[in-house]
């Protein structure tokens, strides 16, 4: 089994830097990690996606060099025969700050959320998955609290179906609705174009249930879950419940579902713990099942293996990912795997 870690190469939040995109074999049942490589001359890419078909690998760089921070990058790396990585195309986000990367399900488009454009650029992906002049989509206004004086958007989401795609605006309590053209070639705003969130939550990270019919929204600034129905036919978003992640205040951050729909996990920073939720098959509600620890600091991602045996978190300003054992109810833990990387932002399963 092979896993890719993107980390902050800047020394982010005073974390160790790390050096770029780390490649490791694992073997759970051991458990141990052995190094392959590391993709260096990359800046801070911090979140990484895998194209749908093709042996890519995307990266969202936070700034297109040390002296130039104007605008992000987005990385193209291949993925060789021997499993190593390779760097075939780089070019500038449309934005700066870059925080997040998504492709669409058919790979037609790969999706950048830029905080600092503040925008989201839409890349075409050419047959070969090299990204092409993208398309983008401007925000403006600002929300209740202090941290929301300018739009944020931070993360950007493509359903299954290759229907839709979803980007989260921290700073405009705001989810922004897309439609994707029938040949999955094009996006435009959606006939009902947002969703809200509560005023002053913080709308950062999504996750969408297999079947596509309800998301979930971890709110940053609130410590909430906003769980929303998604109407297919008319594209809308309704929320049906809003919740705590903790019984603390915490600030979440990475949010993922369990590829059957019935478990719902988030990263909370504070708590420094893995919040894992039972979702109701019928009506998309959360119950609260289990507050795991990280095992240590500042948990910023959640990955789980493709066949939902195992959890990797990364603590990021304690410089290492941890294994988790998941458990037939969903339940977390820990297996004594420890893979020490410096400053870990996302795991991507290769």
């Amino acid at each position: 089994m092979r896993i890719a870690v993107g980390t902050f190469t800047d020394g982010f939040m005073g974390g160790a830097p790390g050096q770029g995109v780390y490649l490791f074999d694992l073997d759970p049942a051991a458990p141990a990690a052995i190094p392959v490589q590391v993709v260096e001359g990359l800046s801070s890419p911090s979140y990484l996606a895998r194209h749908p078909r093709l042996p890519l690998l995307y990266a969202a760089e936070r700034a297109w060099s040390p002296d130039d921070k104007s605008e992000g990058a987005l990385a193209t790396l291949g993925i060789g025969p021997d499993g190593a990585l390779s760097l075939l195309d780089r070019r500038r986000s449309g934005g700066a700050f870059s925080a997040h990367v998504a492709v669409a399900p058919g790979g037609e488009l790969c999706a950048l959320a830029n905080p600092l454009g503040p925008n989201l650029a839409v890349f075409p992906l050419s047959a070969e998955g090299i990204p092409g002049d993208p398309a983008c989509f401007a925000f403006a206004g600002q929300g209740a609290r202090p941290r929301q004086s300018a739009p944020w958007p931070h993360s950007c989401w493509f359903d299954a179906a290759g229907k839709r795609m979803f980007a989260c605006d921290l700073g405009l309590d705001m989810i922004s609705i897309y439609d994707l053209a029938q040949d999955g070639r094009g996006v435009s705003p959606a006939a009902f174009a947002r969703a809200q969130v509560s005023s002053g939550a913080g709308a950062r990270h999504m996750a969408l249930r297999g079947d596509g019919h309800f998301a979930y929204v971890a709110n940053e600034l609130d410590g909430t879950i906003s769980v929303f129905a998604i109407d297919d036919e008319r594209g809308t978003l309704t929320i049906v419940q809003t919740l705590p992640c903790a019984d603390r205040p915490s600030q979440p951050c990475e949010i993922v579902c369990d590829g059957a729909g019935q478990c719902l996990y988030v990263t909370l920073r504070g708590p420094e713990a893995v919040a894992v939720f039972a979702i109701d098959a019928e009506s998309g509600m959360l119950t609260a099942r289990q507050m795991a620890s990280s095992l240590g600091d500042t948990p910023r991602h959640i990955a789980l293996s493709p066949d939902g045996s195992l959890a990797l978190v990364s603590n990021q300003l304690s410089g290492q990912v941890m294994g988790f054992a998941v458990a037939a109810d969903g339940a977390l833990t820990p297996t004594g795997l420890v893979i020490p990387v410096p400053s870990p932002a996302c795991v991507v399963f290769l």
